[in-house]
């Protein structure tokens, strides 16, 4: 018999939103964990993704390398195993983990990620919107830092050219 059960997502992002609202960044890691168990708990693999992209982020703005690459990996073998990789979802995530494996030194498999969300916007002429500018910003933040300051520079020309439209 399958299990319908889910976590309550919009709950889980108002509580995480309070948290950072509050700078209470104890009680984000609380929400964190504590929501990442209940969607466990229920196998609610599309809710778990949706904690453990929060996770990715905010571990990696509070520089918990391990707890970061951790959730991660598993929200890329996630993404893969529900098929989101070519929808928005799939984009967004593979954003942040390319972001977050640049921010921790990892920026040649932060581009390949990069790429595929680039794939997602590119096959669906979605390249004039606010979020294809921002993979574009992270991009060349990313290409900066290996010293590709060509492309680095066009990517950030091509993501203020998009921002100007939008």
């Amino acid at each position: 018999m399958e299990n319908d059960a889910k976590i309550n997502v919009t709950r889980f992002i108002e509580q995480l939103d309070g948290c950072f609202n509050r700078n209470d960044m104890k009680a984000a890691r609380d929400c964190i964990e504590y929501w990442e168990t209940e969607a466990r708990r229920l196998g609610d693999d599309r809710g778990l993704l949706t904690v453990l992209n929060e996770a990715v982020g905010f571990y990696r703005r509070s520089q918990k390398k391990t707890r970061a690459l951790k959730a991660m990996e598993e929200s890329i073998s996630l993404v893969e195993k529900l098929g989101l990789a070519q929808s928005p979802s799939g984009a967004t995530i593979y954003i942040n983990a390319a972001t977050t494996l640049s921010f921790f030194g990892r920026e040649e498999e932060g581009l390949g990620l990069y790429d595929k969300a680039a794939d997602f916007y590119i096959s669906r002429n979605l390249t004039e919107t606010y979020e294809y500018a921002a993979l574009l910003n992270n991009k060349a933040a990313t290409l900066n830092e290996w010293k590709r300051y060509d492309e680095a520079e066009a990517n950030w020309k091509e993501a203020i050219a998009i921002l100007k439209k939008v």
